[in-house]
């Protein structure tokens, strides 16, 4: 998982709140019965964590989240693809902007929420975390400036 996202993590655990860790064979059963070969830094995430929430209205959709709350993958991809989103893409975040998997080639994107365009594009979870979320959030809730190593 992102170092900075543990560093943020770690001091302030307050703004994060996980759906819990998956086992590792669970997850991979998972991707398997939907065909999904996902960046290894999102498995790594989901496995860590579950998916779930961080700030104040951020969402890391999970593979078990709570379909009624709108936080699991396959209800909000569902909703999504009933008003046009492609399947070249698999949405993992909603909130501040809807960021998805470009599942062709692995980046994260973010999406126009309208018409599902590209806005943004990412090599890395935590090239995404830090230019998209943690750019809007860290002066907000005091978190440490990023070190540069």
């Amino acid at each position: 998982m992102s170092r900075i996202l543990h560093e943020d993590e770690a001091a302030r655990p307050d703004l994060f709140v996980w759906n819990g860790p998956i086992e590792r064979d669970e997850l991979v059963r998972w991707l398997t019965s939907r065909g999904l070969d996902l960046p290894d830094d999102l498995v790594e995430l989901w496995r860590e964590t579950g998916g779930g929430d961080l700030f104040e209205s951020e969402t890391i959709l999970g593979p078990h989240g709570n379909p009624d709350l709108a936080d699991d993958v396959d209800s909000v991809n569902k909703s999504h693809r009933e008003s046009g989103l492609s399947e070249a893409y698999l949405i993992v975040h909603v909130g501040l902007c809807l960021t998805a998997i470009r599942l062709v080639d692995k980046k994260w994107v973010v999406l126009d929420r309208r018409d599902h365009s590209e806005s943004g594009e990412y090599e890395s979870f935590e090239s995404w975390y830090v230019a998209v979320l943690r750019s809007e959030y860290a002066d907000r809730y005091g978190l440490p400036s990023l070190r540069t190593s």
